[in-house]
């Protein structure tokens, strides 16, 4: 069977834009504002129908998860990242 290695590189480029903070524009603003508004409804719902246990933490922490990787994607979405991480994602 053959080994194939399924990490590709990721140049400093691409990870100096990951990790730098980045001006939101109007779009942006309303973008992250939408996204946080639609996961609070969320996290109200879930809070009120879901019993107390491990799957309701979960659940808070995938939600968070899941706002935090939207709210990037928005904000990354004004320096072109995007060209260069669809390469790495095989889209």
């Amino acid at each position: 069977m053959e080994n194939v290695n399924r990490t590709q590189a990721v140049d400093q480029d691409t990870i100096n834009q990951w990790f730098t903070p980045h001006n939101l524009t109007k779009e942006g603003q309303e973008g992250t504002n939408a996204v946080n508004a639609a996961a609070k409804a969320l996290a109200q719902a879930i809070n009120r129908y879901c019993p107390e246990g491990s799957d309701k933490l979960v659940a808070f922490r995938l939600l968070r998860q899941s706002v935090s990787t939207a709210t990037a994607s928005i904000t990354l979405q004004a320096t072109g990242i995007y060209e260069k991480e669809s390469s790495l994602v095989g889209a």
